[in-house]
């Protein structure tokens, strides 16, 4: 049996963002459950205040069990460490990605320029002329 591969570095980004939007949405679902439970005459054309309160409060909860799984993802993540098998995984599914047709020969020759590093005499990588766009 296999182990759990470690989360990766869009996994973490991912788990980031999503913490900090479900954070803004929770906010902001509790603040308008709690205008339309208290102050009904601040949000106009709502039929039934309490029930609208009460559905606010409902989607701040699934908000906060996004927030509950975005974190559950960066402590795993933390506790797990980094795994080189895994990174360099990453860096080869990356590398693997091809363009679609159509490209220029400019363009196919800068690929093949980045895709093979050209080494000098002194051992150092040869680096693209500055400029040089794809």
């Amino acid at each position: 049996m296999e182990s759990i591969p470690a989360v990766g570095p869009r996994g973490v980004s991912c788990a980031k963002c999503c913490s900090i939007f479900s954070a803004s949405g929770v906010v902001f679902l509790a603040f308008l459950g709690h205008l339309l439970k208290v102050q009904r005459l601040y949000i106009v054309g709502v039929d039934h205040p309490m029930r609208a309160a009460n559905q606010c409060f409902a989607a701040a909860w699934i908000y906060a069990s996004c927030i509950i799984v975005s974190i559950l993802v960066l402590v795993y993540d933390k506790l797990r460490g980094s795994d080189p098998r895994s990174e360099s995984d990453y860096r080869r599914s990356n590398s693997d990605l091809r363009f679609a047709d159509g490209l220029t020969d400019r363009q196919n020759r800068l690929l093949e320029t980045l895709e093979r590093p050209r080494h000098d005499r002194d051992g150092s990588i040869e680096m693209l002329p500055q400029g040089t766009m794809l």
